[in-house]
């Protein structure tokens, strides 16, 4: 289980989500068959769309197909 702790959607959340994806990617080719992946922010409005982007990103670098959750406006 990797629980993410965001920044309120600073631009470095998003290169540090890119480089758990790769990490998980390498982690995919050696084997790995499961994970849990924890999006929190200090400020929880932010969370679902970070959530999102994590698993719109992961699904087409793994080659995996999560559905990405509605979100409300």
């Amino acid at each position: 289980m990797i629980r993410f702790v965001a920044n309120s959607k600073h631009p470095t959340d998003y290169v540090r989500m890119d480089n758990w994806i790769a990490r998980l990617k390498d982690w995919k080719s050696k084997g790995l068959e499961s994970a849990w992946f924890f999006v929190h922010s200090y400020d929880e409005t932010f969370a679902p769309e970070l959530a999102s982007y994590f698993i719109q990103k992961a699904n087409v670098e793994l080659g995996i197909s999560l559905k990405v959750p509605q979100l409300l406006s």
